[in-house]
């Protein structure tokens, strides 16, 4: 894939951001990815996102703003060090790597760097992984046209059941809170996975791919070799291994408890453990209101279950995400204009 300029190209390549609904596999999936000895994927951190309204529209970075941008990155709401296990003035040593670029060049310098910082040698891809991604499709896509998504999906139930298995009294400030009743589950399921297939499909046509969670873990090195050919790669059986790795070099933080699969092989065990630790109500629950989305991703119905018996009640907290989804939209729709202006 090439980009609409050789300078675009060498300034921010073609990085890949990986997706999908909460508990789905998606830091499994990055930490897979970064044992492929050309791509890195960094903790996540969001930080592109988060201070977007701030530089988005910076095109070229003198030494007085990439000062405010290091110290932003080091504020409590991203907290960058402690998230990459490194230091920003080793991240920023070479200021030249950055003065007079633009923002989207800037962080993917930041990204090329952690890995050359951390040991990890320098890699071909970087990329970054954030389930709020999912959210923020078409800003990451103003920023980056070349970038790949990789949409890791996981089968609804099993998602509701990892929900249910949380510990609730998780005292670290990075835990997800996350809702525990069947239907609650089911329709942010349904509307996270469906919202991210429809951005995706209309704001990077050819550039994006869907993986299911359950095929990483039961076909893996079929299911990677479609990955690392949709990534332009050879497969690599390291990637195998990314446990390993994620215990050398602490990849994922071990103070995330509820990540603590990271650490470990994979287990074909965890696609089918949903079947028996919920009850068949919950599942006839779910299925109710997911049967649709389910059998699109080829997942079969336990229940009688269909999308014409789910209740199309009002459903408050859908049509709160999609307001929200509205307001964002406009938002950084302002801030683009802003930056194609050069304010």
């Amino acid at each position: 894939m090439t980009g609409p300029s050789t300078n675009l190209q060498r300034g921010i390549g073609s990085p890949v951001f990986v997706v999908g609904n909460p508990r789905s596999g998606t830091t499994l999936f990055r930490l897979i990815l970064t044992a492929h000895s050309k791509v890195g994927i960094a903790p996540e951190t969001a930080f592109i996102i988060r201070l977007y309204p701030r530089y988005g529209h910076v095109k070229r970075f003198d030494e007085r703003t990439l000062a405010r941008f290091e110290a932003d990155l080091n504020r409590t709401s991203i907290d960058l060090e402690s998230h990459w296990k490194t230091t920003t003035r080793d991240l920023f040593a070479r200021k030249e790597d950055f003065v007079g670029r633009s923002y989207p060049e800037v962080c993917a310098q930041l990204y090329r760097n952690f890995h050359k910082v951390r040991g990890l040698g320098p890699v071909e891809i970087w990329g970054d992984k954030n389930n709020a991604y999912g959210n923020y499709l078409d800003v990451l896509n103003h920023l980056f046209p070349t970038a790949r998504f990789i949409h890791v999906v996981r089968d609804g139930r099993a998602v509701f059941n990892s929900y249910k298995k949380l510990p609730k009294n998780e005292a670290h400030k990075y835990a997800p809170a996350l809702p525990r009743d069947a239907r609650a589950v089911s329709l942010r399921w349904v509307d996270m996975v469906s919202r991210i297939d429809r951005q995706l499909a209309r704001k990077a046509p050819g550039r994006h791919l869907a993986v299911r969670y359950e095929d990483v873990l039961q076909n893996f090195q079929p299911t990677m070799d479609k990955v690392c050919a949709f990534m332009g790669l050879e497969y690599q059986e390291a990637m195998r291994g990314f446990d390993q790795l994620n215990r050398k070099f602490e990849l994922e933080p071990h103070e995330y408890g509820w990540k603590e699969n990271t650490f470990k092989p994979l287990d074909p065990d965890k696609t089918s453990s949903w079947r028996t630790e919920l009850g068949l109500e919950e599942i006839a629950i779910f299925e109710r209101e997911s049967a649709e989305v389910l059998t699109h991703y080829g997942y079969r119905l336990e229940t009688q279950a269909d999308s014409s018996s789910a209740r199309r009640d009002f459903r408050p907290d859908i049509v709160k995400g999609r307001a929200k989804e509205f307001m964002r939209s406009a938002r950084f729709t302002a801030i683009r204009a802003r930056s194609m202006i050069g304010l």
